[in-house]
């Protein structure tokens, strides 16, 4: 199992065609490099590699199932064995546009008693979307960031579930919910936009109520900033080499 954000590999790679026709070494063939020339040769990462990277650290786990194009049958169920091998269950949440492939994941880790947490991915704020995410089962809603208000948020903290907003194209996205949110997820393709300084001391006020924020690079390599009262962990590899760690209020400033 690999880590991807597209179907196929022709954005980020100097090959092409659908990931799901390769085998893992002939994905290995490849360079992931292709967004990010500076680095020479850059192969796939699997979510082993993942795990392996994260797996002596405290940080938690936000892993998108990505059936919302194609849907991989069996992908759900080798998922959470990975996980589970790996003992980091309870440091995973499992999240996905593709309700389904949720719903079956919960299924799956339920039957087998693995304690892992869910989450619903929307592309548009869900109408009723506490009652919604509820129903499913799940833990936490996953809402996109700029469409996400004060009244859906007390909804489904009044329900007992987290919200995780996502997708911020700006920090600035946050500013109106950012305060009582659970968590902030965002990916960027590149690097965290500039904003002017009002705003971002405005933001860094947010951001030291919010419990968590992850902000993650998929494919050529993997950014997590873990925020906890304003604590920063940085994780970046070129998956060539080991991790590079940092830990200080200096480089969340020097993000923001």
């Amino acid at each position: 199992m690999v880590l991807a954000h597209d179907e196929t590999i022709d954005r980020v790679s100097d090959g092409s065609g659908w990931i799901k026709d390769y085998t893992l070494a002939e994905l290995r063939g490849f360079s992931f490099s292709k967004v990010h020339p500076e680095f020479d040769k850059v192969e796939i990462p699997t979510l082993e590699d993942l795990l392996y990277l994260v797996q002596d650290t405290d940080l938690e786990l936000n892993l998108e199932l990505k059936s919302g194009v194609l849907y991989y049958d069996g992908l759900e169920e080798k998922t959470a064995d990975l996980v589970h091998a790996m003992g980091m269950d309870e440091r995973v949440i499992y999240s996905s546009f593709c309700h389904y492939s949720v719903k079956k994941a919960m299924a799956y880790c339920r039957e087998k008693g693995y304690h892992s947490h869910f989450g619903i991915l929307s592309g548009t704020l869900i109408g009723k979307a506490a009652e919604y995410v509820q129903g499913l089962g799940a833990d936490a809603y996953h809402p996109p960031a700029a469409q996400m208000n004060e009244k859906t948020l007390s909804e489904c903290h009044a329900r007992g579930l987290k919200v995780h907003l996502n997708n911020a194209k700006k920090y600035c996205d946050y500013l109106m919910v950012g305060v009582n949110a659970d968590e902030l997820v965002c990916a960027y393709k590149h690097k965290v936009p500039v904003i002017k300084e009002a705003d971002r001391l405005a933001i860094v006020e947010n951001i030291r109520a919010v419990d968590e924020c992850f902000l993650v690079h998929t494919l050529d390599k993997i950014e997590i900033y873990h925020q906890h009262h304003f604590d920063v962990i940085f994780i970046g590899s070129d998956w060539k080499g080991s991790p590079r760690w940092t830990q200080t209020e200096k480089d969340m400033q020097a993000l923001l």
